[in-house]
């Protein structure tokens, strides 16, 4: 006769047994909870982080740019404006004029834009907008940076008198306004802005006719904004073609600050965001799947006697994500708080990782929507199986499974000698499962642990400082240090600095470098480098475009170098050979190539260039050698199409141009280095702001920092992840010695002294250590050195260091906690006696 069970059917009567369940695991929940809340710490401190990484890099950027807009349609007359502004997938548009360039000798190194703007809108999207005071109303009225006042030497207060100098079609022009507004410059940006009014650029562009040439005085540049930032270019292009125009009638630019513009994808960063959003799910997933394994192999004597009266395996399933869910709203607000905080702490140290000025916090929602969906997700696969097994639990199997069956039937074999050691081997073997998750719990820390201190170590010092600094001093220029700040041929170093500088003790050498540029005719040999590039190393075709667009110019600039003795012999040789003497005779020239591997020439060994001398009379060299100049001895600026020659300095000064040093590289004695840097120091920062300078020992410093920086971050993650295993581990001893009360009370009971349990205990928990070090130093070894050959393969300043000593240091750690948890919970089981323990009822 077989009896049908009645089927439990009230959603009251499965959230009772759900609620009962939940407040009598309390040792389960605690754990759980910190699962979650670590694992949702770890969600949202990397959300956080990224997002407010991509703010503080975009506003940056931004500033770098010189505006927040989308993107910009450039060199417009009136009625392209007027066709291009109304198209419907623009969300605003607004747009300003340059009348011309501050030529005040004061502004001779701070590039200063005059301009009028269409509003409010354009000059906040320039992050021009005054703070204090207005925009210019009236035609003696002018609104500028405090930058451009501390150049002219003007005081910020409004009414003062500000008098400009421009060039208007050749004429030469001088105007006093009246400041009515102003803001705090920004040294990061480009050019400052100096506002007019409307009115007074209209009456000034009267009689001018506007071109594309020199600095687009008189057209139109339009600042746009679309919904989203979301494929920016294709939109551009869409509204000139939607406009009635082609490409080739109106120019436009992409502001690359905008790191979601679509157009393509970084897979590096792909790949680095979702290994570890992976990571961190797998840590969560195996604490938390491990808490409710062990949960539902304890109760389940309790989920067969429920089926026992009807419950079905759905509701059993049910009950279990109930609790979990439960366990969610406990642990997630708490992880989410703590993980934005964390992230808050940890965005100022990556971004000084990366060189970043602008520091912005993002409180973006989607950092607590993806924060929380990802832990809930996590939370709701791990008790998937659990839950599973619940549902499968037969009614009657149930009365005979406990922890020391499940899992396990694997029998002693006769003649087996018994001892501590056998018996702790046995009790784990009887759930190779959980010993495995737990391991691989604890090992992902320690292999994470290992990577951070490897990749810190990984990168060479040496390497760094030859490729960023060739000498113990390098000076120059502010702007020749300043990407930000635009080069010119005047920006050279003082004679009074030289003077100082004689006077300087330890001095062992000093070798200057001379440098100018001018504009020469584009000729075949420009042509031809796009399509070198393509056939040499498959370039992309938007570069190549680009190359032939430039080419297409019809003048190029040319870089030219004097280099002293010292300076020659940094040069990184290619093709040929330097003969001195030929070099010095002043009839041949050293020529760059086009690319750093010498594959693509500009000129080959030779081939004749001519050069003007200061009289304007073409000088004829004949190429000698192909050399590539390092970049921290160069002008550190260049063109797309940029031809480059090296001449001793000798020869530079006799035949091309009598000036002064571009930059100083400076060798001292040991003894004398903090002196010098004491003096430069100084000098830069009273005598002449507009010199700059960079020591070995100060990149040295900065060098160090980083490393310090991500092992910082690094220890962070591995102490986060790290702390899941312990706690997982901590959780499957403790439950398991709780599940074993009354067979440790049987072994007590026919002699086993209490010590000896205790050791067995102990050994246990050791042999999860020794599992975890030996997983830890092989296959997660392994797996890291894989990793990081990869990582520092084609990376610069970097020689693969692998190292296991991290983890090996935190083996003490683990030993320690390994003996102190089964001591403790074998004291309070002790408490009550043997006789207590055999009659408890499971």
């Amino acid at each position: 006769m077989v009896v049908s069970m009645l089927k439990v059917n009230s959603k009251r009567t499965i959230h009772l047994l759900a609620k009962s369940s939940f407040k009598a695991s309390r040792m389960r929940n605690l754990f759980a909870i910190v699962a979650i809340i670590l694992t949702s710490v770890m969600f949202s401190g990397l959300f956080t982080v990224a997002t407010s990484l991509v703010a503080s890099i975009e506003e940056s950027t931004m500033r770098q740019v010189g505006g927040s807009a989308h993107g910009s349609f450039k060199y417009l007359s009136k009625a392209q404006y007027d066709a291009l502004k109304t198209h419907p997938d623009i969300k605003d548009i607004s747009f300003s004029v340059v009348l011309g360039v501050g030529e005040n000798k004061e502004l001779a190194k701070h590039p200063t834009e005059i301009r009028y703007t269409s509003g409010e809108n354009n000059a906040k999207g320039m992050f021009s907008m005054p703070t204090t005071g207005k925009l210019p109303q009236n035609d003696d009225e002018i609104a500028t940076d405090t930058l451009v006042l501390k150049q002219l030497g003007v005081s910020a207060k409004l009414g003062q008198k500000v008098t400009l100098d421009y060039s208007l079609a050749g004429e030469k022009i001088s105007k006093t306004f009246t400041l009515v507004g102003y803001w705090t410059g920004d040294k990061v940006m480009q050019a400052s802005q100096a506002w007019v009014n409307k009115s007074y650029v209209e009456k000034q562009l009267a009689n001018y006719k506007p071109s594309k040439q020199g600095y687009d005085v008189g057209l139109i540049n339009a600042d746009v904004n679309f919904k989203n930032s979301f494929r920016i270019e294709s939109k551009l292009q869409k509204v000139i073609v939607d406009s009635g125009f082609s490409l080739d009638d109106i120019d436009y630019g992409v502001n690359w600050a905008y790191a979601g513009n679509g157009e393509s994808l970084d897979i590096s960063t792909i790949v680095a965001t979702v290994g570890a959003i992976l990571m961190i799910a797998f840590s969560g997933y195996l604490m938390i799947a491990n808490v409710f394994t062990i949960s539902v192999a304890n109760d389940v004597r309790y989920y067969g006697l429920i089926k026992t009266i009807g419950t079905t395996p759905k509701q059993i399933r049910k009950l279990i994500r109930r609790q979990a869910m439960w366990l969610c709203f406990i642990g997630l607000p708490i992880g989410l708080l703590v993980g934005y905080l964390v992230g808050m702490m940890l965005v100022p140290i990556v971004l000084s990782i990366m060189n970043t000025d602008v520091i912005k916090i993002s409180a973006h929602p989607l950092i607590f929507i993806l924060s929380s969906i990802f832990s809930a997700v996590t939370v709701f696969v791990s008790v998937s199986k659990p839950s599973k097994i619940a549902a499968k639990v037969s009614p009657i199997e149930a009365l005979r499974v406990t922890d020391n069956s499940a899992g396990s039937k694997r029998k002693i074999k006769k003649g087996t000698k018994v001892n501590l050691w056998t018996m702790a081997y046995s009790n784990l073997a009887r759930n190779k499962k959980k010993v495995v998750l737990v391991s691989i719990s604890l090992s992902l820390g320690l292999v994470i642990l290992n990577a951070t201190y490897s990749i810190a170590n990984s990168f060479d010092m040496d390497e760094y400082l030859s490729r960023s600094i060739m000498n113990d001093f390098a000076v120059g220029d502010v702007s020749n240090f300043n990407v930000n700040l635009n080069y010119s041929n005047q920006d050279t170093l003082s004679e009074g600095f030289f003077s100082e500088l004689s006077l300087q003790e330890g001095i062992e050498s000093i070798n200057n470098i001379y440098f100018t540029e001018y504009e020469v005719p584009t000729g075949p040999r420009f042509v031809d480098i796009p399509k070198q590039l393509a056939k040499e190393y498959g370039a992309d075709s938007k570069r190549v475009e680009a190359l032939k667009r430039y080419a297409q110019e019809p003048k190029q600039l040319l870089h030219l170098y004097g280099l002293d003795e010292g300076a020659l012999q940094k040069l990184i040789l290619l093709h040929g050979k330097i003969e001195e003497q030929k070099l010095y005779s002043g009839k041949y020239v050293i020529a760059a190539p086009f690319d750093a591997q010498g594959n693509i020439l500009y000129y080959a060994i030779g081939d004749k260039i001519q050069l003007p001398d200061p009289t304007g009379q073409m000088l004829e060299y004949e190429v000698l050698a192909v050399a590539d100049i390092p970049e921290s001895i160069s002008a550190r600026h260049s063109h797309p199409l940029t031809p480059t020659f090296y001449l001793p300095s000798q020869v530079f000064l006799e035949q091309i141009e009598q000036k002064a040093p571009m930059l100083s590289t400076i060798d001292v004695q040991d003894s004398a280095m903090e002196k010098m840097e004491r003096f430069l120091a100084n000098y830069s920062t009273n005598t002449d702001q507009n010199m700059e300078f960079e020591s070995k020992a100060s990149l040295a410093a900065e060098f160090e920092n980083l490393q310090k920086t991500l092992k910082i971050v690094g220890i962070t993650i591995s102490i986060l992840v790290a702390f899941i295993g312990i706690m997982n581990f901590i959780n499957s001893v403790i439950t398991s010695i709780n599940a074993r009360r009354r067979e440790l009370a049987m072994l007590q009971s026919i002699g086993m002294l209490n010590r000896q349990v205790i050791k067995m205990l102990i050994l246990e928990s050791t042999m999860y250590i020794l599992l975890t070090i030996a997983a830890t130093l092989t296959i997660g070894s392994a797996i890291c050195y894989l990793g990081l050959n990869a990582f520092t393969a084609g990376a610069a300043y970097m020689k693969l260091y692998f190292t296991v000593v991290p983890s090996l240091l935190c083996l003490p750690i683990l030993l320690v906690i390994a003996i102190i948890v089964p001591v403790m919970c074998q004291k309070v089981i002790s408490k009550s006696s043997i006789v207590e323990r055999l009659r408890k009822i499971e």
